[in-house]
């Protein structure tokens, strides 16, 4: 704008000088440098199988004559063996993608991730409206409620990321579904907060801004802890899971932009209608088991070691 362009064009100008070359270039680097896999080239992803590390051994005392000498011989747990072909990545036929997408755990991860990433989305686009609306008399400028609303996504710096770890360190105590279980709280706590603030509206600007910055931290630890789970649905097929649970936040954040839509101003209500509705799917997709890889144990066991 100090440049003699209006605010219409201004903010498009924006967008190409600084997001757009900046996703270019982190684009082009993952595609110079950057492995297919975490195993290498895609193409020999099918010889993952003759290099997969499978650790744990058992040593049998063989049966021993005067003639010959002591010596141990390592004998691999077949337990390691299924491991191993269970998370060996294939291309898959379209009877798998036809079972991945329909399958239970599946439709638990995307459903999670429509409750938190979506709300996210949609809380994060009209959120400075909010806070303009709030703020009282004399309303706060379009920037200073933009540059408060902006600290909503920056959370995700620290809190995303914080969600998966956590997730990690469940896993060792409570297994694959405590890291489920751990998720489904987050949605929840995310749809307390979020509820609250719609039942709420004498609260004062600053009062709002605390109530979303604690939304925010269960919902972004919420999508963080959503990929820690991931990779034990169809680890073969890990790769149809992810674009499926991330579509799924995608298309959690056009319903939740729809409610904000049919509700115009009315900022309160759209949050406790959101609130309601992320509490309602986290409980009804919570019965649903996440599969165990072979050697793995249940909730509040120790899982194999690998």
């Amino acid at each position: 704008m100090s440049r003699g362009l209006t605010p219409h064009v201004a903010w498009r100008v924006s967008f190409v000088a600084v997001p757009f070359v900046s996703l270019i270039t982190i684009a082009a680097c993952i595609l110079i440098f950057a492995p297919d896999t975490p195993t290498g080239p895609w193409k020999d992803r099918h010889l993952n199988s003759q290099v997969v590390d499978v650790a744990p051994y058992t040593m049998e005392e063989p049966a021993q004559t005067p003639s010959t000498p002591t010596e141990k011989k390592p004998v691999l747990d077949t337990s390691d063996v299924q491991f191993a072909e269970a998370t060996l990545v294939k291309a898959p036929s379209r009877m798998d993608i036809f079972k991945v997408f329909l399958s239970r755990p599946t439709i638990l991860q995307c459903t999670l991730y429509f409750v938190t990433f979506g709300a996210e989305l949609a809380v994060n686009s009209n959120l400075s409206s909010f806070y303009i609306k709030s703020s009282g008399t004399p309303p706060w400028s379009q920037t200073l409620a933009a540059n408060w609303a902006a600290m909503y996504g920056l959370l995700n710096v620290v809190t995303r990321p914080l969600g998966g770890y956590i997730g990690d360190l469940l896993y060792p105590v409570a297994g694959v579904e405590g890291k489920k279980y751990w998720v489904i709280a987050c949605a929840l706590f995310q749809g307390i907060i979020l509820t609250t603030i719609g039942f709420l509206p004498n609260m004062t600007v600053y009062q709002l801004i605390g109530a979303v910055a604690a939304a925010a931290v269960f919902t972004d630890a919420g999508n963080g802890a959503n990929f820690a789970v991931v990779p034990h649905v169809h680890p073969a097929n890990n790769g149809i899971v992810s674009g499926l649970t991330g579509a799924s936040g995608n298309l959690g954040g056009v319903v939740f932009a729809l409610v904000f839509r049919f509700n115009g101003t009315n900022y309160h209500k759209s949050y406790w209608i959101i609130g309601v509705i992320s509490m309602a799917l986290a409980l009804c997709v919570s019965w649903i088991r996440v599969p165990k890889l072979p050697g793995e144990v249940g909730f509040l066991g120790k899982p194999r070691h690998v």
